[in-house]
């Protein structure tokens, strides 16, 4: 078995969460991640209630970066995720963003 483990884009600081993540899921294989970039900066951590609040959370960040920077265009952002289930949830949540601005 050839178990591809280290990851080539995200910092370290992602890398700890996302094998937190994992060890918490059931596997058949243990499986630990690295990477050799930087640590990366600091990461938020929240505990929602479910999908909608998840989604709708989301875009509150990327709403309250938007008004920090000047240089912040929407069409420059990405939500990555890890279930397809969830692009629904945040296409509906962009989608009353959108006609509630």
């Amino acid at each position: 078995m050839i178990k591809l483990e280290e990851n080539y884009r995200s910092v370290k600081r992602i890398i700890k969460i996302a094998n937190s993540v994992i060890s918490h899921t059931i596997n058949i294989y243990e499986k630990c991640i690295f990477s050799n970039l930087e640590h990366g900066i600091k990461t938020k951590i929240i505990k929602l209630r479910n999908e909608k609040d998840e989604s709708e959370s989301v875009l509150d960040e990327a709403h309250k970066i938007s008004l920090k920077s000047s240089f912040f265009n929407y069409k420059d952002c990405a939500i990555l995720y890890i279930n397809n289930y969830q692009s629904h949830i945040l296409e509906k949540a962009c989608i009353k963003k959108i006609f509630h601005m």
